[in-house]
C-alpha cells in the first residue's frame, strides 16, 4: 500500500503565505475597482464633452444649414472630427453631410431614412459594435428659431466616438501606487507586531518544550516566563508544566509500586522457601522427642511455630497486595498483623527461654519479675509484633 506523504509547515511559513495571498487578493480587488471607476469616470467625462461639442456645433451648423451652405457645414464637421471621433449631419431632406464619406457606413448602420427622427431619439450615448469596431454614438436634433417663440427642426447631428477598452488615466496610476505603498507599510508593521507578539513567543516555547522533552523526568518542571507572550501561549505553557508535574508524580508512584512489588515477591519467595525446612525440622524433632527433655522440645516447637507464623505473615501481606492491585484501589496495603487476645506474660516467658537456649554457649543471666495475678490477663495486640 502506498503511504500518503504528510508535509508540515512552520507557523512562519503559514503566516507569510497567508500574507502573500491576502496581499495579492487585495491588490486584484483594488485594481479591478480602480479600472471600473476609471472607466466610469472616463465615460461621464466623454458624455459631458459630447454634450458640449453637440451644443457648440448645433449653434454653428443650424444657421448655415438654414441657408444650405454645404461647404461651410462640411468645413465645420471637418474641424470637429478627428481619427477617433466622426461627426455627421442629416438635413431635413434626408441628405447626409460628412467630412469623409468613407465613413458613411456608420450613419447607414444606425439611421434609416424612413425612421430617422425616431432612430435619433434612441441614439443618446449608446454603445454599438459597427464593422468590428466599438463606438459610442450620440444623436441630437438641430432646431432653428423661426420667431414668435416657435421652432423648426432643421436636421440631426450624429457623432461616432471610438471606444477605448484600456485607457488608464494618470489619476488611476497614482491611486494604485498609493494603495500598494499603504498595503506594503501595513504588511510590514503587522508582520513585525505578529512576529514579536506571536511567532517569537511560540518559537521560544517550542524550543523549551523540546529541551524539556529530552529529559521529561528531571526535577525541573517549570518553564521560564516568555516575554510578550499572548494569553493562549501562556495557557499552553502552564498546561505543559502541569503535564510534567503529573508525569513525574506518576513515575514516582510507579517506581514505589515496583519496589513494593519486588519486596513482596521476595518475601513470598522466602516464605515458600522456609516451609520445606520447617517441615524437615518438625519431622526431626518428632523423631528425637523421646531422647530430649520436654522443656527443650517445647521450646523447639515454639521456635518452629514462630518461624512458621513469620512465613504466614509474609504470605498474607503478599496476598493482600495482590487483592489491592486487582481491585485497582488507592487504599494503602495493610502491613500490620491482625490484633488478637495475647497473654503477654506467656510470650515474655517463651522469649526469655528461647534466648537462654540461644545463648547456651555464651550464658547471660536474665533477671525479671512478674506478677502472678496477671498470668491470665490478655491484651489486644498482634502476637507476631510482640514477639518481634
Amino acid at each position: 500500500m502506498m503511504q500518503k506523504s504528510t508535509t508540515t509547515h512552520s507557523i512562519r511559513n503559514i503566516v507569510e503565505r497567508a500574507f502573500i495571498i491576502a496581499t495579492l487578493l487585495f491588490l486584484i480587488i483594488v485594481f479591478v475597482a480602480a479600472l471600473y471607476f476609471n472607466q466610469r469616470s472616463l465615460q461621464e467625462r466623454r458624455n459631458d464633452n459630447l454634450q458640449k461639442a453637440h451644443g457648440i456645433l448645433s449653434n454653428l451648423i443650424t444657421p448655415v444649414l438654414n441657408i444650405s451652405d454645404v461647404t461651410e457645414i462640411r468645413r465645420l464637421l471637418q474641424l470637429a472630427s478627428n481619427n477617433d471621433e466622426t461627426f455627421a449631419v442629416i438635413d431635413s431632406g434626408g441628405n447626409i453631410l460628412m467630412p469623409d464619406y468613407a465613413n458613411l457606413f456608420l450613419v447607414n448602420a444606425v439611421i434609416k431614412p424612413a425612421t430617422a427622427t425616431a432612430d435619433c431619439k434612441q441614439l443618446h450615448t449608446i454603445y454599438r459594435n459597427i464593422a468590428k469596431s466599438a463606438y459610442w454614438i450620440n444623436c441630437s436634433q438641430l432646431v432653428s428659431d423661426t420667431g414668435e417663440s416657435s421652432t423648426e427642426k432643421s436636421g440631426m447631428l450624429l457623432s461616432f466616438s471610438k471606444y477605448k477598452w484600456l485607457f488608464i488615466s494618470p489619476l488611476i496610476m497614482y491611486f494604485l501606487g498609493i494603495a500598494m505603498l499603504t498595503m506594503l507599510l501595513i504588511i510590514i508593521c503587522f508582520r513585525l507586531v505578529l512576529y514579536k507578539n506571536l511567532l517569537k513567543p511560540l518559537i521560544t516555547l517550542g524550543d523549551r518544550i523540546v529541551d524539556s522533552a529530552k529529559s521529561p523526568l528531571s526535577a525541573e518542571t517549570s518553564i521560564i516566563d516568555i516575554s510578550n507572550a499572548p494569553l493562549e501561549v501562556s495557557v499552553i505553557k502552564q498546561s505543559f508544566e502541569n503535564l510534567l508535574i503529573n508525569l513525574q508524580a506518576e513515575h514516582k508512584q510507579r517506581m514505589e509500586s515496583e519496589k513494593k512489588s519486588a519486596l513482596l515477591d521476595l518475601a513470598a519467595q522466602v516464605a515458600h522457601d522456609i516451609r520445606s525446612p520447617l517441615a524437615v525440622m518438625e519431622m526431626s524433632l518428632m523423631a528425637s522427642s523421646k531422647e530430649i527433655p520436654d522443656d527443650f522440645e517445647y521450646m523447639q516447637r515454639q521456635a518452629i511455630q514462630c518461624v512458621r507464623d513469620i512465613a504466614n505473615s509474609l504470605l498474607d501481606r503478599y496476598r493482600n497486595a495482590i487483592v489491592h492491585s486487582s481491585l485497582d484501589t488507592e487504599a494503602p496495603i495493610q502491613t500490620i498483623e491482625a490484633e488478637e487476645s495475647v497473654y503477654l506474660i506467656k510470650l515474655i516467658d517463651l522469649a526469655i527461654a528461647q534466648k537462654r537456649q540461644e545463648w547456651t554457649n555464651h550464658p547471660c543471666e536474665i533477671s525479671y519479675t512478674k506478677n502472678s495475678h496477671h498470668n491470665n490477663t490478655p491484651i489486644l495486640a498482634s502476637s507476631i509484633e510482640v514477639k518481634r
